[in-house]
């Protein structure tokens, strides 16, 4: 049995096995806060990648609709079913597709198989006259800078009369391919369909110099982008230094992009833990557009007013206002 003297001279090992369970317990938590925020990072990243690809998706089922429809215009309903399948398996709710594929299936329902023959049936003519009349269209349409319907045109005259000049549709095809991406990456901030019309006009001919360079602006554009948001919840600095250089490419890409900014120069100068810390990143990464964003400046003013107070102020001097007169 353990005499009471023994007891004590163990009982002083107990706080130091406390203070190291306690900062276990620290580090375990700071272990969660750590992966919340990488996890939170991750979604994010997946998030704005699932975006782009849905925008990529829809374009390629417009596509996939207008050859569709002249394919079924040109009697290939079987054709324009498959297209339409496709469509409807990315897109359910596609504009038109349920309905043109109903009157495609009716459509080879009632045309009855052809017997075969061996009679060789001469090549068609080219219609000269509707050829014509759609490269005309196509040219108007291109005058009016509506470019998809040049594109639906232009694809609808390849299908219908592929023999006719096919060079020189194809040089078309290309034209308006390459102008309505550059428009979409330059007017509209739709990058991402930008890039895959663009992408598209390759397989006709190689880009020219300024298609290539709105190419590479809004591939190097998108990746900065992605990555500010990325480092939203990872590394906050990162995050600020890439939204501000997006800000500076393109200002007004979309309307949340000013808040974010925004948002990330608050955390950023929040993390100091000093309000005259926080004036200088509020100072230092402010651009005019952050005038708008009611947050930023409330948090900036509240910013400046703290730093001013934390410097104590001088004591009046003391003024004299009785002296005695000397004795003589």
């Amino acid at each position: 049995m353990q005499n009471p003297e023994q007891s004590s001279d163990l009982a002083p090992n107990n706080p130091p096995i406390r203070r190291v369970r306690r900062i276990w317990i620290v580090l375990a938590a700071f272990l969660l806060v750590v992966v919340a925020g990488a996890t939170a990072g991750y979604f994010s990243g997946r998030s704005l990648n699932s975006q782009r690809e849905q925008s990529l998706t829809h374009a390629r089922d417009t596509e996939q609709f207008n050859l569709a429809i002249a394919d079924f215009q040109a009697g290939r309903f079987k054709t324009a079913i498959e297209r339409l399948n496709n469509v409807l398996q990315n897109e359910p709710d596609f504009p038109g597709a349920l309905e043109k594929q109903e009157e495609a299936l009716a459509a080879v329902n009632a045309t009855p198989t052809p017997l075969p023959t061996e009679t060789i049936v001469p090549s068609p003519t080219p219609d000269v006259s509707r050829a014509e009349q759609l490269l005309n269209q196509a040219n108007q349409q291109f005058t009016d800078k509506k470019y998809p319907d040049m594109i639906t045109t232009l694809l609808t005259l390849k299908t219908q009369i592929p023999g006719y000049e096919p060079v020189r549709v194809d040089g078309l095809i290309w034209v308006a391919l390459r102008y309505n991406g550059i428009h979409l990456i330059q007017d509209t901030n739709r990058l991402t369909e930008g890039l895959y019309y663009l992408d598209l006009a390759t397989n006709y001919a190689p880009l020219d110099r300024d298609a290539a360079k709105q190419e590479e602006f809004a591939r190097v554009f998108l990746g900065i982008y992605q990555e500010a948001y990325y480092y939203r919840t990872k590394d906050i600095e990162v995050s600020m230094k890439d939204f501000k250089q997006v800000l500076a490419m393109r200002p007004y890409y979309t309307d949340n992009l000013i808040k974010d900014y925004g948002d990330i120069v608050i955390a950023n100068a929040e993390a100091t833990g000093s309000p005259c810390g926080a004036l200088e990143i509020y100072t230092n990464n402010a651009i005019p557009q952050l005038d708008n964003y009611d947050t930023f400046t409330k948090a900036r003013d509240q910013a400046q007013s703290d730093c001013a107070l934390s410097y104590p102020t001088a004591a009046p001097p003391t003024v004299v206002t009785d002296v005695p007169t000397p004795t003589v």
